[in-house]
């Protein structure tokens, strides 16, 4: 089955969820990360976002989240390994890893961005923490849906 994976660039979330369909033997046939944070939004603008939508502890939580993944290996090595039972990577290294195509975008809805998934062929999109929302005519495109 092909797959086209699709979420934020380097989510901690994201990586355990990806390293597991890499594990089940499908086809990851590409990576579709977004480019911007909050879409169409700078990132001061996400992150002012963010806090005034979610609050300052979300923030903080989440600003760790992205810290922790970036650092792991480091943190593994003092003893503090939160995520023990996943060993989280970071997407970019599963994608370099496993020679997985990487496809970053500003607008999942975008004429380019569709022709792209349509050019892939996939059977299945999965996307695990994203900030779009697929339009019609993506979700129309994979043979068994997102």
């Amino acid at each position: 089955m092909r797959i086209i994976f699709v979420t934020q660039y380097d989510e901690i979330h994201s990586s355990i969820i990806l390293k597991g369909l890499i594990d089940s033997g499908h086809e990851i046939s590409a990576v579709i990360t977004s480019k911007t944070l909050i879409h169409k939004k700078s990132f001061l603008q996400s992150i002012q976002e963010v806090i005034k939508k979610s609050g300052v502890r979300y923030f903080l939580m989440r600003a760790w989240e992205g810290i922790y993944i970036k650092f792991y290996e480091y943190f593994k090595l003092v003893g503090f390994d939160k995520f023990r039972k996943y060993s989280p990577q970071r997407i970019s290294d599963l994608m370099k890893k496993h020679n997985l195509e990487h496809i970053s975008v500003y607008d999942i809805n975008s004429s380019k961005s569709i022709e792209t998934i349509k050019s892939i062929n996939p059977d299945l999109i999965v996307c695990c923490v994203f900030n779009q929302i697929f339009e019609k005519e993506i979700v129309s495109i994979p043979k068994y849906g997102c």
